[in-house]
């Protein structure tokens, strides 16, 4: 069995069976990128199909972002996004917190407990059905509907499956709808933490930066 284990920096981790980025024209979503405006002007050769691979190689772990690294399911992300799973896996005896984590073997590793990753696997338009269940609605009736039938979609796409994590998203204040289909992993395990004082070396939480 498959399993992400997420890295983190960086801690990293491994998921067994979420991100955007700066750009110079701003942020993207996956389906919406500006291609050929990118490729003109920074002599790019970016097709849809690389956006694919970068997408399923894009990971949501819990409120963070964070990439698949490896083809065995390696993930990085920032320290402070596994802060949690290094507290409930810290005892008494050791405090992972300040001695870092470091397993020499996969056996050695350890599961967050509770840690889920998501990679999203799937955009769909939903605009035309969300707009339809406001219209002619306000204020809270307006907002009991749409909520309403979001909670539909939801509930169609995923189908009670715990493989899957769907979630109606609204973009461009209400202009458009999207459905976001993810593939939940549930089996998180963390692979490597460096020590507190290491990770946050300079100040920067987000970042290993000098002072």
């Amino acid at each position: 069995m498959r399993h992400l284990t997420p890295a983190l920096a960086a801690a990293l981790l491994t998921l067994a069976a979420g991100s955007a980025a700066r750009a110079e024209e701003g942020m993207w979503t996956f389906d919406n990128f500006p291609i050929a405006r990118a490729n003109a002007t920074l002599g790019t050769s970016i097709d849809q199909a690389w956006l694919d691979r970068v997408r399923l190689s894009s990971v949501k772990f819990g409120g963070c972002s964070a990439g698949i690294v490896s083809a065995e399911g390696l993930v990085m992300t920032n320290n402070h996004c596994v802060a949690t799973c290094v507290a409930n896996l810290s005892t008494q005896a050791v405090n992972y917190a300040e001695t870092g984590f470091t397993p020499r073997t996969r056996e050695e590793e350890r599961k967050c407990p509770g840690g889920t990753a998501d990679i999203l696997t799937d955009i769909t338009d939903v605009t035309e059905r969300m707009h339809a269940a406001g219209a002619g609605l306000e204020g809270q009736a307006f907002t009991r509907a749409r909520d309403a039938e979001a909670g539909r979609i939801e509930q169609e796409a995923c189908g009670g499956d715990a493989g899957k994590r769907c979630q109606v998203v609204s973009l461009y204040r209400g202009g458009q709808f999207k459905l976001y289909t993810y593939k939940k992993y549930t089996d998180v395990r963390l692979a490597f933490a460096p020590e507190d004082r290491a990770a946050t070396f300079g100040g920067d939480l987000d970042n290993f930066s000098f002072p």
